[in-house]
């Protein structure tokens, strides 16, 4: 009975540890509040342009931008936002309230020829044109692709 109680105490503590051993997380903020952000701070925004029904878009959020290796680059060197493609809120951009298509324009995404998701943009706030990733990248590919983009 004690060497139970002991190996369940045991269990439980590494299980504690191992939770709170976990890496370090993406706080996304909203179009408006990463706008004003970007601007403030100079930093460019990384805006994950998604939908509720991709599950490309979810695989990309809960593996890739939840990688060791990305989450470090998205939170030090950009302002993360999510810009959900199929909500009809108003968003704030250069001192007018715009629509969703309106802000993709902006950020130089065609969605004349259809809009893919997932999508990330590299995007400077008062930049006339941002870079785009395109689709679902693996963690090593995602971090390739956001070191790439930032010395550029």
């Amino acid at each position: 009975m004690k060497k139970m109680m002991i190996l369940t105490l045991s269990a439980f503590l590494v299980c504690s540890v191992c939770s709170f051993a976990k890496s370090e997380e993406i706080k996304w903020y909203s179009w408006n509040e990463g706008y004003e952000l970007s601007k403030k701070e100079n930093k460019p925004m990384l805006i994950f342009v998604h939908a509720t029904w991709c599950n490309m878009c979810k695989r990309l959020e809960e593996k890739t931008f939840n990688s060791d290796g990305v989450v470090p680059i998205v939170t030090e060197k950009f302002i993360p936002v999510k810009l959900n493609a199929e909500e009809k809120i108003e968003y704030q951009l250069g001192g007018e309230k715009v629509s969703v298509g309106k802000v993709l324009k902006t950020i130089t995404i065609d969605i004349t020829k259809g809009l893919s998701v997932p999508t990330t943009v590299l995007w400077f706030a008062d930049s006339k044109k941002g870079k785009v990733i395109t689709g679902l990248l693996e963690p090593d590919q995602m971090k390739k692709a956001l070191s790439a983009k930032v010395k550029k």
